[in-house]
């Protein structure tokens, strides 16, 4: 039995293991990271403000909320989420969320009950 078709294969794999990344449609995939000029005017229009955020640090969109900080007991009480402070007590409310970022680590409060937190990067 000849390995030359193994050997072939296995070259085969190995170069197009050496590839780059495949093509990516502009404004989209992983690849994005920066936000469009229309995507910038919306996000001024809607109150936002382009940062960078996450782990990968790609721009997004962050609004602040008009009750950030308030008491609240659930998300239904926030314009945003309802987040338990950094050492929570149980029984004491939440705070409303201050923006729309999602990152970092956080315990929600549903139902006046703390849940366990979660970190989003």
């Amino acid at each position: 039995m000849s390995r030359t078709p193994l050997i072939g294969l296995v070259i085969a794999m190995l170069l197009a293991a050496c590839a780059g990344p495949a093509a990516v449609t502009p404004g989209q995939g992983p690849s994005r990271g920066v936000l469009s000029a229309a995507e910038r005017a919306a996000c001024a229009r809607s109150g936002g403000q382009v940062e960078r955020a996450g782990m990968l640090g790609y721009e997004a969109c962050i609004r602040t909320y008009g009750d950030a900080g308030r008491r609240c007991h659930d998300a239904a009480d926030c314009q945003g989420q309802c987040f338990a402070a950094d050492d929570p007590v149980p029984g004491q409310p939440g705070r409303c969320q201050r923006t729309s970022s999602p990152f970092g680590c956080r315990a929600a409060v549903r139902d006046g009950v703390v849940q366990p937190t979660l970190c989003v990067d």
